[in-house]
């Protein structure tokens, strides 16, 4: 009887450790994130949306801090993507055009926070290009 109730201690216990996963959001991740979305109107609302290097994505809406996870992309399209704002030069520009609507990116590796603001379109046709690339994506996971 003893070992019995043993063996099912010891398989209880298995089955609660290989259950739990692990939750990393926006605000505890250490490494670099990608926070894009559009706000403004009659309301003043904004959705954005926070990419993580790891390939999480998540949603934010309204007046609310608080997220959600929405899907997990593939790690080698989020190297991409983060690779593509180094290489298309967008931390070079700086863009606070905000209006009436707007676009917005924000990336951030834990030391830099570089947010650009934009109306309608912008005159930096890169950055319109990645804003485009990152609706894209989640275009791609509400299909």
């Amino acid at each position: 009887m003893i070992i019995r109730l043993f063996f099912i201690s010891l398989i209880s216990t298995f089955a609660f450790t290989q259950c739990s996963t692990t939750i990393i959001l926006p605000s505890t991740f250490d490494g670099k994130q990608i926070e894009f979305g559009s706000g403004g109107g009659f309301v003043g609302t904004v959705t954005s949306y926070i990419l993580l290097e790891n390939g999480m994505l998540f949603k934010k809406e309204g007046f609310s801090e608080a997220v959600s996870r929405i899907s997990t992309i593939d790690a080698n399209i989020a190297a991409q993507i983060f690779n593509n704002y180094g290489s298309l030069g967008l931390a070079k520009i700086n863009v606070d055009n905000p209006g009436n609507v707007y676009k917005f990116i924000i990336f951030s590796n834990g030391e830099i926070n570089h947010k650009q603001v934009w109306s309608n379109n912008s005159t930096e046709k890169n950055l319109n290009l990645f804003y485009d690339n990152l609706k894209g994506l989640v275009n791609l996971d509400s299909k």
